[in-house]
């Protein structure tokens, strides 16, 4: 059955002669239905074995179908949802930086989708990942395009209840790259979503680990604003902001 439905898909492709021989029409009410059943059940069938299997060769059958799908029909209602298995699928063959690509493209190329904000933050995850791996120029390379799409995932997702984790990481890393007016702004803004999910918590139950969770994310980011005010000389609102961070310190 595999066999007859890569056959299929060869034999009335959109790059075939049967596609090239007939009309649109004709092609799209036809056949394209088909073909997409059978793309996205070859893709399917090897992404499952290869969960089962971890064979370099389901892998690679796995990607070459999803991106056939994806290359066949771009704009398709479920080419989002195919993106985003296409960047499981890689990342859990171990190749980060093909899955953040394709988690950034799942994120940010398609119109808001039920997987935008994971795709997005799975971005975060690969990136980190495939940075581990580097050395040099290319982990630096690797390192900064991982703090854009930080920054990326903050300004698409404002009310992600990741977002101020995000950006507390991005503002540590970009303090640590000597970039202090974009961690301090960083920074900032990761105060200001932890105020505004206080403030819509309300009288919500909050757990011990949240409150120490949200205390070292506001210590975090009040010690790299005090860190960059202190360096540049404005040494009141770094007294300031060192004040801040030890109410957030444990004794």
């Amino acid at each position: 059955e595999l066999d007859a439905k890569k056959d299929f898909v060869i034999n009335y492709g959109s790059n075939s002669a049967f596609r090239q021989a007939n009309d649109e029409q004709t092609y799209n009410s036809r056949v394209v239905p088909h073909l997409k059943k059978n793309l996205e059940d070859l893709a399917r069938h090897y992404h499952a074995s290869a969960q089962k299997t971890h064979a370099p060769g389901d892998y690679r059958e796995a990607a070459r179908w999803y991106q056939a799908f994806l290359q066949a029909f771009p704009a398709d209602p479920q080419a989002a949802a195919m993106n985003f298995l296409l960047a499981e699928m890689l990342y859990e063959d171990k190749r980060y930086g093909e899955a953040a690509i394709e988690y950034e493209k799942t994120a940010y190329q398609y119109k808001p989708h039920g997987k935008t904000a994971d795709a997005g933050y799975s971005a975060l995850l690969a990136y980190a990942a495939h940075e581990k791996l580097l050395s040099g120029k290319e982990r630096d390379l690797w390192r900064q395009r991982g703090t854009d799409s930080a920054l990326r995932f903050a300004d698409s997702n404002p009310h992600d209840r990741r977002t101020p984790a995000v950006l507390t990481q991005a503002a540590e890393r970009l303090y640590a790259d000597h970039s202090p007016e974009r961690a301090a702004l960083a920074a900032r803004r990761a105060l200001d979503k932890l105020d505004h999910f206080k403030t819509e918590r309300k009288e919500l139950a909050h757990s011990n680990i949240e409150a120490r969770a949200e205390n070292a994310l506001r210590r975090t980011a009040w010690t790299v604003i005090a860190n960059t005010e202190f360096e540049r000389g404005g040494f009141k609102r770094a007294e300031e902001a060192y004040l801040q961070a030890m109410q957030y310190t444990p004794a």
